[in-house]
């Protein structure tokens, strides 16, 4: 049975002008009933909306981080009307212990980190879900051993370090930039984007990169201008080029 859309979006901007009504004064009384506006809107699903969701996360047993991480979610979501895993694309914003880092959150409504929640939600509605039931969704949904990332990602501390080097090289015409990528605390493979920006646009391309770092190549047309490594923070890591 598909699941219902996400409801959330639509009671906060109905809250937020059923406020706003029933502030106004001055004048003649405006004729809104807020709470039968508050009730249809917790009735009522929304198909599309811009959102912002702020939240402040107690970990249990990570001594290392007493106080609450500030996560951030901003951007547009759209329901996909009940017929699919609502789209999302959201920019993060991850606040550890005064430690702030970024990147996206991106649901094209079909993809395994969406199915995921929906298995999640659909497994634990109403009930208690930890970081070990996220974990096994993901697995099930993506068919992936994710243990070592959840060990040091959710349950450690050390972020990633990714080393680079990079040289280029002009053969036949045409450039070709190397990048040299050492790593530190990786837990296993994980995709990477990088791009090249010269003279005529820019290049992009996103790889697999393996925990013991690796070697890829990009060409251009015109003499590379900037390298990019992790330039969108899609990766929960520390760039140093070298």
């Amino acid at each position: 049975m598909p699941r219902p859309p996400l409801r959330i979006p639509a009671a906060i901007a109905a809250l937020a002008a059923a406020l706003a009504l029933s502030a106004c004064g001055g004048g003649e009384k405006a004729d809104v009933d807020a709470p039968a506006l508050l009730d249809r809107a917790f009735e009522s699903p929304a198909s599309t909306a811009r959102t912002e969701t702020k939240l402040d996360l107690v970990l249990e047993n990570v001594p290392d981080l007493p106080d609450p991480v500030g996560l951030s979610l901003k951007g547009p979501y759209l329901s996909n009307g009940g017929m699919a895993i609502p789209s999302v694309d959201w920019d993060a914003s991850i606040d550890l212990g005064g430690f702030g880092t970024g990147g996206q959150l991106v649901s094209t409504g079909d993809d395994a980190f969406a199915r995921a929640l929906t298995r999640l939600q659909r497994d634990h509605r109403f009930g208690k879900a930890g970081s070990e039931h996220l974990r096994a969704a993901l697995e099930m949904e993506s068919g992936l051993a994710l243990e070592p990332y959840f060990r040091d990602w959710v349950y450690g501390t050390a972020l990633p370090e990714l080393r680079v080097a990079r040289r280029t090289m002009v053969r036949a015409g045409t450039f070709v930039t190397e990048l040299e990528i050492a790593t530190r605390n990786l837990p296993g493979p994980v995709p990477l984007a990088i791009a090249v920006v010269h003279g005529a646009g820019r290049e992009e391309m996103t790889v697999s990169l393996a925990p013991a770092g690796g070697t890829f190549t990009i060409e251009t047309r015109a003499r590379p201008r900037r390298v990019e490594v992790n330039g969108g923070a899609g990766l929960l890591a520390r760039v140093v080029t070298r």
